[in-house]
């Protein structure tokens, strides 16, 4: 999350962009998001908003998305990303 923070939303979109059009072929993809140090209740959206938004931007790619936001939730449970995720997943 620190490197998040630290390169902003505008490179974090253009990354985004970056990997998935690298992967884009790739059709058994799942990106993940969250994690130890992401995004737990009020951190900052806005770096995890724009890669998703980068990753999504790209025709093509996957479209598979989950997480592990936190200790016993599941990936549906985050409100600013919830209804983002496609795959439920469960950081326990």
């Amino acid at each position: 999350m620190q490197e998040l923070v630290a390169n902003g939303p505008t490179k974090m979109q253009s990354y985004g962009v970056w990997i998935a059009s690298r992967y884009a072929n790739q059709k058994n993809l799942v990106w993940m998001a969250g994690g130890r140090h992401g995004l737990i209740h009020n951190g900052p959206i806005d770096v995890e908003n724009a890669l998703l938004t980068g990753l999504s931007s790209v025709a093509g790619q996957s479209v598979e998305f989950s997480a592990e936001w936190s200790s016993e939730m599941n990936a549906a449970d985050q409100e600013q990303f919830g209804s983002l995720m496609t795959l439920n997943g469960v950081y326990w």
